[in-house]
């Protein structure tokens, strides 16, 4: 039996995707095959498996378990909103480095702040693997997330080049794997994630 807090959650995730496919349902079908309606169809798609979740186990639903779907559903919708703003960037909607309306500040802010989470656990690790660890696994690896590139691809073209150079630098296959390679537990597997990692990288800064 779920508590008031965690029932408040669920009813909350519900109104937020569908607050987010109503207010959007036009613009869905105006954008049917482009950029846009890829990003949509994502977005789509992850909040039919968060509903899913909670239907599907609506008898057996933990506290936990609703807190995982409602941290879920606030990444799912703050991603596909720094996605269509990265999109809209490229096409010349959003001036470069500038960040318009209240929405987009604060999308970008806990972006941002997930990007400086991220830049720090990648020192503790580098710390940690050149100073004593004696192997790493994949799951060692912080890898970038989607939301942390998007966030640098809104800066200026100075700020971003510069980005990318620094992101290039650690996460270029042949140099990730000299300076970490001999202590991977499987560098065939983690040169495999690295390398996507880094067209990844490319893709979203280039």
């Amino acid at each position: 039996m779920l508590d008031a807090s965690s029932r408040a959650k669920v009813q909350e995730i519900r109104r937020q995707i569908t607050e987010d496919k109503g207010r959007h349902r036009s613009e869905i079908q105006r954008a049917a095959n482009s950029e846009h309606a890829v990003i949509w169809q994502r977005a789509n798609a992850t909040y039919d498996e968060i509903l899913l979740a909670l239907n599907g186990s609506a008898g057996t639903l933990t506290a936990q378990h609703v807190q995982t779907l409602h941290e879920r559903c606030d990444e799912a919708i703050n991603l596909r909103k720094l996605e269509h703003m990265a999109l809209r960037s490229r096409e010349g909607q959003i001036l470069e480095g500038v960040v318009r309306t209240d929405d987009d500040r604060k999308v970008v802010a806990r972006s941002d702040a997930r990007r400086k989470r991220e830049s720090a656990q990648w020192e503790q690790f580098k710390d940690a693997a050149v100073a004593d660890k004696e192997s790493i696994s994949i799951g060692d690896i912080p890898f970038p997330s989607k939301e942390s590139l998007l966030v640098k691809s809104l800066q200026t073209p100075v700020r971003r080049k510069k980005a990318f150079q620094k992101m290039a630098m650690r996460w270029h296959p042949d140099k990730f794997i000299q300076k970490f390679g001999k202590k991977l537990d499987d560098s065939s597997e983690a040169k495999e994630r690295v390398t996507a990692v880094f067209q990844d990288i490319t893709n979203t800064l280039q």
